[in-house]
């Protein structure tokens, strides 16, 4: 699972490198995030996520907690 969060991670750096700040920032609409707010989004996730994730895989209980995530999906709260 790690790999693969890595692997996206890079991947996704590696595509925005070459967008300029006008790109990176631009909103088709106003209630359509700018790349640059998806990356902040997807940071805040990171955060939030991974340290739950290492947790999980370092305890030897094999039974994690659920956490209502439905959060993550609210695109009402711009992360600006």
């Amino acid at each position: 699972m790690l790999n693969i969060l890595l692997t996206a991670r890079k991947e996704l750096l590696n595509e925005i490198a070459v967008l300029s700040d006008e790109q990176l920032n631009m909103k088709p609409t106003e209630e359509i995030w700018s790349v640059s707010q998806v990356v902040r989004h997807l940071i805040s996730i990171d955060e939030a996520i991974l340290p739950a994730l290492r947790k999980a895989v370092q305890e030897e209980s094999s039974r994690v907690t659920e956490k209502n995530l439905d959060f993550i999906l609210d695109r009402s709260k711009t992360m600006c």
